[in-house]
C-alpha cells in the first residue's frame, strides 16, 4: 500500500514511463484514470462556517433546510421522546383492552410524534418504532408460552413493552391483573 501511494506522490508520468520500458508486477499497476475530485454543484456546498453554526445542528437539519429551499417535499420531524410519557408512567396503559392501546398509540406516536407502525416479527402485535431504539410493542401474548421457556404469566395474555427501559406492561386480558384481582 506504501509502494502505492509513493508511486502515486512520485506522479502519474513516472509511473507511466516506467511502465512502458520495465515489466512491473500487477500490484504496481496504477489505474489509467484517476478521479481526484468528484462533480459538486456549487449549491451543495454548505459556505456558513463552522463556528457559526448551532452545536445542535446535525446532517438532518442540514438537508431538511436544503430541501426545503429547493421546494422539496420535507419529512416531518420525529419526536423521539414520545414514549417517556408511557415510561414514566405504565400505569396509564395497565389494564386496558388491547384495541383501546393500539387505538391511541396510533394516534399519538404515528400521526403526532412520526414514528412507525409496523407488525411484531416475533409474536402477535404490533410495534412503534422511532428509528433510533425507542419502541413500544403491543403483544397478544403466547397462551402456550414462548419458545425456549420462560413462560411466565406475563408473557401468556397481552402486554405491553416500552423500549429502551424494557418496562412491560399487563394489559387486559392477561393473567397477572386476574391473579391480583
Amino acid at each position: 500500500m506504501k509502494l502505492r501511494f509513493l508511486l502515486f506522490a512520485l506522479g502519474f508520468a513516472v509511473v507511466a514511463t516506467a511502465a512502458r520500458s520495465a515489466v512491473l508486477p500487477s500490484y504496481w499497476t496504477v489505474p489509467a484514470q484517476v478521479t481526484l475530485v468528484q462533480d459538486v454543484p456549487e449549491d451543495d456546498i454548505r459556505r456558513e462556517p463552522r463556528a457559526n453554526r448551532s452545536p445542535r445542528e446535525t446532517f438532518e437539519d442540514v438537508r431538511r433546510a436544503r430541501d426545503q429551499e429547493r421546494g422539496k417535499p420535507v419529512a416531518r420531524e420525529i419526536d423521539h421522546q414520545a414514549y417517556r410519557a408511557y415510561a414514566e408512567e405504565p400505569g396509564k396503559l395497565e389494564g386496558r383492552p388491547f384495541a383501546e392501546v393500539e387505538r391511541e398509540l396510533d394516534q399519538r406516536l404515528v400521526d403526532e410524534a412520526g414514528w412507525k407502525k409496523m407488525p411484531l416479527t416475533r409474536g402477535d402485535g404490533v410495534g412503534y418504532v422511532d428509528g433510533k431504539g425507542g419502541s413500544i410493542q403491543l403483544n397478544e401474548g403466547y397462551p402456550e408460552g414462548r419458545e425456549g421457556g420462560n413462560g411466565d404469566e406475563l408473557h401468556r395474555g397481552p402486554y405491553a413493552k416500552i423500549m429502551p427501559e424494557n418496562i412491560r406492561v399487563p394489559l387486559k386480558g392477561n393473567p397477572v391483573l386476574e391473579r391480583r384481582r
